[in-house]
């Protein structure tokens, strides 16, 4: 061989082996460590002690509830087939038809793999013959679904997902029980769907980087690694390349997780997919870790981990309520602390030893008494049954006293500010959550730099707007992902740009060192600049500074530099709220009232007067079909509009007062503020009549604001 051949030999290297090795983790675990099979949930030292806990133990009901479910409604039920195409894959085409299929086949999978799942849980706890048949039954008809069909990855991915992230455990659990024959004829299929898996979920995530989108993470493939770690470990003894799954899910977890959060625990897709992307998927590998001992499992050494905090983005960001927020919320376009997020609180209370996320998790809704089996979704109550499980030597610590948290806390990774007057007392708690993120506006992140969300006395008052009838419908595509429906800014009439990486924004500070005011400020210049030729930028600079004065009421100064081809555009100040707003023109306020509590806003800019107007429609409403099915009214909309549009400079100030309304209807007194320039320099004066009867003079100078 001379040595010309050897770029040649290389290049085939590659070809062959070359993901194997790219994929080899840093500290691969050997085999010998591992407990031996099966090691998924419900170790084979643990089987026992399984037995016991879900027929005497605290398992108990909720297991006797779901196997009585599941013989009603599952055991003589027959398996869904396997779903036919339907056209174009989802989500290139988005007709209604199409839509209904693609949720039709994700429903189908979920269901013959939550049958298989049931059906052995049952049988390894009752040894029932029935059920194991029933189990083996579902676990063969699943693997014959073909893994380049309708359900397929690269066909339906979340059908694929539905399907992949039970089948290896339910075989893993079965194996000693099934034939060499029957072992014959899963196997290939196993592997033939572990690798198209692994092969998705490796090309689109081997490059992703931990906290940081320089390189574009997908969101989907990121929720999916869990899933191909969990069949590498069940299937160890039977594929060889089940370690290259495991392994290179072990890896991707250790140094590159989470590519849309970091040490602060935030998570820049919003709270909705923090719930699919953190509580439901990651958990379920860090639980199979957890189980067999690995020192990887939660990461509890590192005391900056992600999992030691993302605890509190929840608890912060979710009310007991169902309330917006920002980033892609399905349906109604809320969320609160459901059981489900009160149980994950309860987890990492009991991991951590933290007795705050303790005392967030008793403020929300309590997990029931029984797990719903759940059986045509995700997680199924089976799981919360082997989550739970997994939790049985870790005591809950009571709970902290969460008066002693500071009342804001900056999620440093993602842009978020979240604010709150009274914390662990959400009848009281006036709460303001602001964003400014590094993360741009895409994937199921929105064009929604400097925007703001309202709560105040338990219910929310300023809005996000708009709802996601499914992902890229009209109405979310051209209006929800939007700016024009966030509590932002338009610069001319067009906000930022959306779907867009580079579409970022920045908080610059977080101020807490004032006794009366805590004070942060956000910079979007980047966001409205975004999709422009570089050479004609819109502004110069766009920054919103609020300012939360005695935990009581907030300042919004909004200070937008245009660049000088387009100093006469005006600026639109946006409000949305569920109730209708109403504006005075002569006093330059609006007020919105909800059932609880009423947001009073009052707007000034140096300027001149602003051009307000309320509008209880939008541009591109909802399907009629949806809005009857969700029952959702309209929506609110204020825009206030600068008038006296000389110079460059727009600057828009509110003052926003919540108040609670009273079983008389007492009214507070009047709101109201007046401008100025401070008496040496340049800035703003602000003298504020508050309805509570006090008056304050604030002082905005350059970067700085005090009170007087």
């Amino acid at each position: 061989m001379t040595i010309r051949h050897l770029p040649l030999l290389f290049l085939l290297f590659l070809l062959l082996f070359g993901e194997s090795a790219r994929s080899t983790p840093l500290a691969s675990v050997s085999a010998s460590v591992l407990p031996p099979s099966p090691r998924t949930f419900v170790t084979s030292a643990q089987r026992d002690a399984f037995r016991s806990w879900c027929t005497t133990g605290d398992g108990a009901a909720s297991f006797a509830a779901m196997r009585a479910e599941f013989d009603a409604t599952l055991l003589n039920l027959p398996l869904p087939p396997e779903p036919q195409p339907y056209g174009k894959p989802y989500p290139q085409a988005k007709t209604n038809e199409a839509v209904r299929a693609w949720r039709a086949a994700q429903i189908d999978a979920s269901r013959i793999t939550s049958t298989a799942e049931a059906a052995t849980l049952i049988w390894l706890v009752t040894g029932s013959a029935p059920h194991l048949e029933k189990a083996k039954a579902a676990l063969q008809a699943a693997a014959r679904w073909s893994p380049d069909g309708a359900a397929g990855i690269a066909y339906n991915d979340e059908a694929a997902f539905r399907l992949w992230r039970k089948i290896p455990f339910v075989y893993d659990q079965l194996r000693s029980t099934l034939t060499p024959d029957e072992r014959a004829t899963l196997l290939p299929a196993l592997r033939a769907w572990g690798a198209a898996i692994h092969h998705h979920v490796y090309t689109k995530t081997q490059k992703t980087i931990r906290n940081s989108i320089a390189v574009t993470p997908s969101s989907h493939p990121v929720r999916f690694v869990s899933m191909d770690g969990i069949a590498g470990l069940a299937l160890l003894d039977d594929l060889p390349e089940a370690r290259q799954w495991f392994d290179y899910a072990l890896n991707w977890y250790r140094t590159q997780f989470p590519p849309w959060g970091g040490d602060d625990g935030g998570w820049s897709e919003g709270p909705r997919y923090w719930e699919t992307g953190v509580v439901s998927e990651p958990v379920r590998f860090q639980d199979a870790l957890h189980q067999i001992g690995h020192p990887d499992a939660w990461d509890r050494n590192n005391p900056r981990s992600f999992w030691r905090q993302t605890g509190y983005y929840g608890a912060c960001v979710l009310q007991p309520y169902p309330a917006t927020s920002f980033g892609d919320i399905s349906m109604n376009g809320k969320v609160r602390l459901d059981w489900k997020n009160v149980r994950f609180l309860q987890k990492l209370a009991r991991i951590f030893d933290d007795g705050h996320l303790a005392a967030f998790a008793a403020l929300g809704q309590s997990p029931p008494a029984t797990f719903p089996l759940a059986a045509g979704s995700y997680p199924t109550g089976m799981e919360h049954l082997l989550s739970a499980f997994a939790d049985t030597a870790l005591p809950l610590p009571p709970p902290a006293d969460l008066s002693t948290l500071p009342p804001v806390r900056w999620f440093r990774d993602i842009g978020w500010v979240v604010m709150h007057s009274s914390p662990g007392r959400p009848d009281d708690d006036i709460m303001l959550t602001f964003l400014s993120s590094p993360y741009g506006s895409f994937s199921h992140s929105h064009a929604a730099q400097n925007a703001f969300i309202l709560s105040a006395y338990g219910e929310e008052l300023a809005v996000n707007a708009g709802y996601r009838e499914y992902h890229g419908s009209p109405h979310h595509d051209r209006y929800t992902r939007n700016t024009l429906s966030k509590n932002a800014l338009l610069i001319g009439g067009r906000g930022q740009a959306p779907k867009s990486r580079t579409s970022t924004g920045k908080i610059l500070c977080l101020d807490t060192t004032q006794p009366r005011l805590i004070r942060t400020t956000g910079d979007a210049t980047a966001a409205y600049n975004d999709q422009r030729p570089s050479a004609d930028p819109l502004v110069e600079t766009v920054r919103r500074d609020i300012v939360f004065v005695d935990r009581r009421y907030f300042i919004i100064r909004d200070t937008v530099r245009l660049a000088p081809p387009h100093a006469a555009l005006p600026v639109q100040w946006l409000l949305h709220a569920e109730r209708p707003i109403t504006w005075d023109e002569a006093t330059q306020a609006a007020t919105l009232t909800n059932n609880k509590a009423r947001l009073f806003v009052a707007l000034r800019s140096p300027e001149g007067s602003l051009d307000g107007k309320v509008e209880n429609t939008w541009p591109t409403p909802p399907s009629a079909g949806f809005l009857h099915s969700q029952k959702i009214a309209t929506q609110s909309h204020f825009t206030a509009a600068t008038t006296g549009n000389s110079g460059s400079v727009r600057t828009i100030v509110a003052i926003l007062w919540p108040d609670r309304i009273l079983s008389d209807d007492t009214h507070p007194g009047d709101l109201s503020f007046d401008l100025s320039r401070p008496a040496a320099g340049s800035g703003t004066a602000l003298r504020i009549t508050r309805p509570d009867g006090s008056t304050d003079r604030v002082i905005f100078t350059g970067d700085n604001v005090r009170i007087e």
